[in-house]
């Protein structure tokens, strides 16, 4: 492989890792409840089941990946990566939304959702 192929190949592995990362806060554990801030209690419901709703995040096209204020992700992300000093790490940065389902019910915002 050539030099650009293996630079391409990294960073879309790259990419799907990040990705991975960020919907990894999407588990299977039936009786997860959502921790309240400031709380050191166990839950004490085991059997009240949390429904996270589908589709109730919205990502915005706007994301970037950045290590050490360069960019590693294709796209317009030069100027946004310039003030990331990533510490030698590439780091992914990505804005959403979240629709009615999260933020008009118990979860809240992201935090209660993951």
């Amino acid at each position: 492989m050539n030099k650009l192929t293996t630079t391409f190949f990294i960073k879309m592995l790259t990419l799907l890792v990040m990705c991975g990362a960020l919907s990894s806060c999407q588990d299977k554990m039936p009786y997860r409840e959502t921790i309240i801030s400031g709380s050191n209690k166990a839950p004490t419901t085991p059997d009240t089941r949390l429904v996270r709703p589908d589709n109730a995040i919205k990502y915005k096209t706007d994301f970037c990946g950045c290590k050490d204020t360069k960019a590693v992700t294709y796209g317009n992300c030069a100027n946004f990566c310039s003030s990331k000093n990533t510490g030698g790490l590439e780091r992914f940065y990505a804005d959403f939304t979240v629709t009615e389902k999260i933020s008009l019910s118990s979860l809240g915002n992201v935090h209660g959702w993951c």
